[in-house]
């Protein structure tokens, strides 16, 4: 195959072939490092900002729910009106968290459990009316059993559509840095498939243009030098190894021309 190229050809092409190799395993990883990269994005700058604001929803609905305990608790006005201010800067955090969530939630899936928490809070607003009303004629005994009562099932329906899309997102999280572990896993084998490929490659190409080399020359470049250094000197009296049988190119053309001088 490579006995009719140039040596220049062969080294070239031998190379050559490693390059391409080397080439596709830098694509590869490249490719495979692109990915990697756009789902730790996708986990730090989706995923886990999701399930940071529906937990501080949770935490706005624990602030709400304190904040009527003390009410209730205390039956005073200014106890109230702190209280008050209180709930109306949870409720307002919430509706920021909502409208966030909005722009960040692009699944079906996630838009409908979404839904069924606007739902949720929805009623659960609705259902929290009647205490504001009972704190403000001072019938403490109804609130309290309003509060322990009816109110509670909205609240909790609440907690559990916070909850609901929030093992929605806590198992999409988990997918992604699972896919993400595989990614890396099979980017690890190509790789190194590609890279001991090239490796072997370079190695058999490389045995194989010396061996063309060889064949051309019949010996070793050194020792042809040797030959011809002492020839250029008028030494006739060269020796070469064995008895010419298996003697091939420069070699054993340099020893018929000893012979015929």
């Amino acid at each position: 195959m490579f006995n009719n190229m140039k040596v220049v050809t062969r080294l070239v092409a031998g190379f050559g072939v490693v390059l391409v190799l080397l080439v596709v395993v830098a694509i590869a990883g490249i490719s495979g490092i692109s990915k990697l990269n756009a789902m730790i994005v996708d986990m730090g700058k989706d995923k886990y900002v999701k399930v940071v604001k529906l937990y501080d929803i949770a935490e706005q609905v624990n602030v709400a729910a304190r904040a009527l305990r003390n009410i209730n608790l205390a039956k005073d006005t200014d106890t109230l009106k702190k209280e008050m201010e209180r709930l109306d800067k949870a409720a307002k955090n919430v509706m920021i968290r909502f409208d966030e969530l909005d722009k960040l939630v692009k699944t079906e899936e996630g838009k409908k459990l979404l839904k069924d928490l606007k739902e949720a809070r929805a009623k659960y607003a609705e259902a929290r009316k009647p205490i504001f009303v009972m704190f403000e004629q001072g019938k403490w005994d109804d609130a309290t059993r309003y509060l322990i009562g009816d109110f509670r099932k909205f609240q909790n329906a609440y907690f559990d559509a916070i909850t609901a899309l929030l093992k929605y997102q806590d198992d999409s999280f988990a997918k992604i840095s699972e896919d993400a572990d595989k990614t890396g896993g099979r980017l690890r084998g190509i790789i190194v498939v590609l890279g001991v490929a090239a490796l072997l490659l370079g190695a058999v190409l490389g045995w194989l243009i010396s061996r063309s080399i060889l064949g051309q020359l019949g010996g070793e470049p050194r020792a042809l030098a040797t030959i011809t250094d002492r020839l250029s000197g008028g030494d006739l009296a060269v020796t070469f190894e064995g008895d010419g049988t298996h003697d091939r190119g420069v070699y054993a053309s340099l020893r018929n021309l000893v012979t015929k001088l």
